[in-house]
């Protein structure tokens, strides 16, 4: 057994003579390394250890940025010299649309985005992203030494997940489209607000049976669309050859 400055030792078994005391100096490199002797917390080193009788202990060195160390010890030691190996550091650039997002390094808070944390040690994580109204993003990573790693993540709100998830339900319903593009309007992804006013437009176009209900949402979706003319022209005019293709699909529908 061993104790951590000990005043007066006994041999723990009458039959054994008495044991001289020894103690044994930890030292290592990096110095303030964590000191575990059979896995009881006993210091930081520079650390000395005491046994009451002969025989053998387990120590551990423990430091944040190093690889642990375990090394048996003897009582018959006067001091061991432990070199702890560094864990290779990286760096992790992490992006968001919208920013502002918390971020989380498995979880460990880094902060929110945009946002750089170096000295990470190397391997691999999973970061997690959370913003208000928004829907978490979680993505796996690998950070290395040579070149710093970098996460963009466009999370998706709720607007647009509960929109994704109705036309999912109701792929032809006109109006669900029209209110995905416009909320990808005001949220200035112009490519989306495009494609997704396609979609309605072409929808609109294959209607052959038109009920009251189906022509009140076309009507909507055109007069949305003239409404962009005040300050979105550049939408409208790629969103015309659509608007031509609709009305010219329903022509011939109407001619059949």
């Amino acid at each position: 057994g061993f104790y951590l400055m000990p005043e007066t030792f006994f041999s723990r078994s009458a039959a054994n003579p008495v044991f001289s005391p020894k103690s044994v100096e930890v030292r290592s490199e990096p110095e303030g390394a964590v000191l575990f002797v059979d896995g009881k917390f006993k210091g930081e080193t520079p650390q000395k250890i005491y046994f009451s009788e002969p025989g053998e202990a387990v120590v551990t060195l423990k430091k944040e940025g190093y690889y642990d160390v375990n090394r048996l010890v003897s009582s018959g030691e006067k001091s061991i010299y432990i070199t702890l190996p560094p864990v290779p550091l990286g760096a992790l650039e992490v992006t968001s649309v919208p920013s502002g997002a918390a971020v989380f390094l498995e979880d460990t808070f880094l902060g929110k985005t945009p946002i750089r944390r170096d000295r990470i040690p190397c391997g691999r994580y999973l970061v997690r992203l959370v913003r208000a109204n928004f829907l978490p993003k979680i993505e796996a990573v690998d950070i290395k030494q040579e070149t710093p790693c970098r996460l963009k993540a466009v999370l998706e709100s709720k607007v647009e997940a509960f929109y994704k998830a109705a036309i999912a339900a109701e792929p032809k319903n006109i109006s669900f489209h029209s209110e995905l593009a416009h909320y990808y309007l005001i949220s200035e992804r112009e490519a989306e607000c495009v494609e997704r006013y396609a979609k309605a437009l072409a929808i609109s176009g294959d209607l052959t049976a038109e009920s009251k209900e189906q022509i009140s949402d076309v009507s909507r979706l055109l007069n949305e669309i003239k409404k962009l003319q005040h300050g979105h022209m550049e939408i409208v005019e790629k969103v015309m050859p659509y608007i031509e293709d609709m009305a010219k699909k329903l022509a011939e529908n109407r001619a059949i």
